[in-house]
């Protein structure tokens, strides 16, 4: 019988928003990124690629997760997810996103 340690309390707040507004994408990144603080890693990328295939707009996930991507050496992935967001960015003229994607992007072809 395995005991699942207490959820922080941010992450239980999170989690308690979440369910009166389950398809609130900020609420969504959140707890993956306090999935991640966790050390649970590969859940929290899981997450924000659910999120992205839901609500591919949502420009803020893109660098976060090729970071988590490149963390768990999955660079072709990484690699997909900056292209991505730089033409998102582009497309919704968000001149520094862009900036910073392309950044990345070009750091790992280093």
């Amino acid at each position: 019988m395995s005991v699942t340690p207490p959820l922080s309390p941010r992450l239980q707040q999170i989690l308690d928003m979440l369910r009166e507004d389950p398809g609130d994408a900020f609420l969504r990144y959140a707890l993956a990124l306090e999935t991640a603080k966790d050390g649970q890693l590969q859940k929290a990328i899981e997450l924000v690629e659910e999120l992205l295939k839901e609500q591919p707009d949502y420009l803020g996930a893109y660098y976060q997760l090729g970071q988590w991507l490149e963390q768990a050496q999955h660079f072709e992935r990484a690699r997909q997810v900056y292209e991505a967001g730089v033409v998102l960015a582009r497309e919704k003229k968000q001149t520094k996103t862009a900036r910073e994607l392309q950044q990345a992007l070009d750091l790992m072809e280093e």
